[in-house]
């Protein structure tokens, strides 16, 4: 967790980033509880057990040579901060978290109706973000931890004007405190990226999410949102095609076109998976090891070199991170 830092400024989840090795990956969920499960008597949220299971997917992603993992669940989907931060020390992997909203089914009316029936403003919703990665993370009920958020996240599914205000208000924060942000996308990865490159910020701080998805693969989105100077994230590995995302050679042979197209650096992969899940509305699919325990060997095998795999799962991560927790002036 971000712990070592003055309140005005974000740091590196640990002050000793530079030098270390090992795998970081960027898009996964510690933790991810649908709004209102842990107020029904009869779901079972043992956070014990809860605890246990997420330790021991990340030793094992650990023992593999993992060093880091993004959280990206953001304020609504059931993120502990204080749970975080013993599962780092007790697991040896980093953990940074993210602010912002996550599916709009994760968000609660506080910001949908806040001030007024149309929602939160992007201002206000921009104050909460800052906060989070400067202040520190929200503990509920009204309390703050000293560890602070080292992303900004936005979810979008639908679109719609609340969306939209969402993903202004993740850019405005990006770009207030230098922190990446991270874009999951839905149907419209270009309009989503349009909308957050409008309010100024680089598209170097970017990464957008979700580009394995079948259709955007066959619209050749990866290619060209990378070209833009963005990052782009094939975090699906270990997800069944019935989803609508590429197969496993599908995925490989993307990221092959892409090194020899020359941006292989802007690339990187991931599972989007979920230590622990209660009561979401789709599948969870994919572990935090299944990068290394399956599309490492099978990339290998398909011709990509060591060298290739260090820029995707150490070189470009820890890039993304490191400008900004490196760079910030106070």
């Amino acid at each position: 967790m971000v712990t070592d830092a003055a309140p005005t400024q974000v740091r590196s989840a640990s002050p000793s980033t530079e030098g270390t090795t090992g795998v970081v990956l960027l898009c996964e969920s510690i933790v991810a509880i649908l709004p209102g499960a842990d107020l029904v008597p009869e779901i079972a949220i043992d956070r014990a057990v809860q605890f246990e299971a997420v330790r021991r997917a990340l030793d094992e992603f650990h023992a593999l040579g993992g060093a880091a993992i993004v959280d990206l669940g953001g304020l609504t989907t059931g993120r502990d901060a204080e749970q975080l931060e013993l599962l780092e020390r007790t697991s040896g992997v980093r953990i940074i978290a993210s602010t912002g909203l996550g599916p709009i089914e994760t968000v609660g009316s506080h910001f949908t109706n806040n001030v007024s029936t149309t929602g939160m403003t992007v201002d206000r919703m921009a104050d909460i973000f800052i906060r989070e990665l400067t202040d520190g993370l929200l503990v509920p009920p009204r309390t703050r931890s000293v560890a602070r958020a080292g992303v900004v996240s936005a979810t979008v599914g639908a679109g719609g004007d609340f969306e939209t205000r969402i993903l202004r208000a993740a850019a405005v924060a990006a770009l207030a405190t230098e922190a990446p942000l991270f874009l999951r996308t839905g149907d419209d990865p270009l309009g989503s990226l349009v909308t957050v490159l409008a309010e100024g910020l680089p598209a170097d701080r970017v990464l957008v999410a979700g580009l394995d998805r079948a259709d955007h693969a066959e619209a050749g989105l990866a290619v060209s949102i990378a070209e833009r100077g963005c990052t782009v994230a094939l975090d699906h590995v270990g997800w069944p095609a019935q989803t609508g995302y590429l197969t496993a050679d599908e995925r490989i042979d993307l990221v092959l076109a892409l090194f020899q197209t020359g941006i292989g650096d802007r690339v990187v992969v991931s599972s989007s998976a979920i230590g622990a899940a209660v009561e979401l509305p789709a599948p969870v699919h994919g572990d935090f090891s299944l990068v290394l325990r399956e599309f490492v060997p099978a990339f290998r095998a398909a011709g990509g070199t060591q060298e290739q795999v260090t820029t995707l799962l150490e070189t470009t991560p820890r890039r993304l991170l490191r400008d900004v927790f490196e760079t910030l002036k106070g």
